[in-house]
């Protein structure tokens, strides 16, 4: 309220030439929005001119369009077919993408959520639109930037999660999280993805994790991928640890085939 203060008072220390100022400049705004208007619909009706002097038009031309100055006009054609060729074409170019990026049609925001052309900036719009089936595809994007991958791990849409897991610009911290932290309710499909991962921090929070299957620790459990041999010990021991709390937990129940599986990991431990 103290700014409609402020205002007041500076209206009554306003002479006649103040006032006419003033009067004047809303007297010009509707002139000066209408100019701009004016403008904005003689631009449209351009693009739309010089699009149809291209003649007839068909996907297969959007897709295989080269020239900057080309692919920009046909980001603005009516149809949406021919937005969503552009939109997908690698050589479309950034600015393009970008106002592609916001179009109307969800399948035009698909391809464009999917091109690796499209600037990062227009991926992390893309990623907080309110719809889930663009997410997937940011997430899979290598352009799109960690921060954002980061953010979007915290869904608990499995797609979404294996998308930012196999993201090669995903953060090993980010990706050791998922790995690690058993609250998280990382699905078992994401686990065994990660237990693929060559990173020793990865590897041993995958061997960790309480959900992680049985098949994967097994694995983990005589691990021997990793260059330097006491990575592999520490990525050993982790399943080791993980399966022998496990086993003794439920040590009354044991078959023969977990009793030997329990001795080799007290072995490793």
């Amino acid at each position: 309220m103290e700014y409609i203060g402020t205002i007041a008072e500076w209206f009554k220390t306003l002479d006649a030439k103040g006032w006419s100022a003033v009067i004047a400049f809303f007297a010009l705004c509707p002139a000066f929005w209408g100019l701009h208007l004016a403008t904005g619909e003689r631009i449209r009706r351009r693009a739309e001119t010089t699009i149809s002097a291209l003649g007839p038009l068909t996907e297969e031309d959007a897709r295989a369009a080269t020239r900057p100055d080309r692919l920009e006009l046909l980001a603005m054609h009516l149809d949406p077919a021919l937005r969503q060729a552009v939109g997908a074409n690698p050589a479309t170019p950034p600015r393009a993408l970008t106002k592609l990026a916001k179009d109307s049609a969800q399948a035009v925001r698909l391809v464009v959520a999917k091109n690796t052309a499209t600037p990062p900036r227009a991926l992390t719009k893309l990623a907080k639109t309110p719809d889930a089936a663009v997410w997937l595809v940011v997430a899979r994007n290598t352009n799109t930037p960690p921060g954002m991958l980061e953010k979007l791990a915290r869904d608990s849409h499995v797609g979404i999660l294996s998308a930012v897991a196999g993201n090669t610009n995903t953060p090993p911290g980010m990706l050791e999280k998922l790995a690690r932290d058993s609250h998280l309710d990382t699905p078992p499909e994401l686990l065994k993805k990660l237990a693929k991962d060559s990173h020793v921090d990865i590897l041993s929070a995958v061997a960790g994790n309480t959900k992680a299957p049985s098949g994967v620790l097994e694995k983990l459990l005589v691990f021997e991928k990793l260059p330097v041999d006491r990575d592999n010990v520490r990525v050993r021991k982790a399943a080791a640890r993980n399966v022998s709390s496990h086993l003794r937990y439920w040590s009354k129940e044991l078959k023969p085939k977990e009793v030997r599986l329990f001795a080799r990991c007290s072995l490793l431990i």
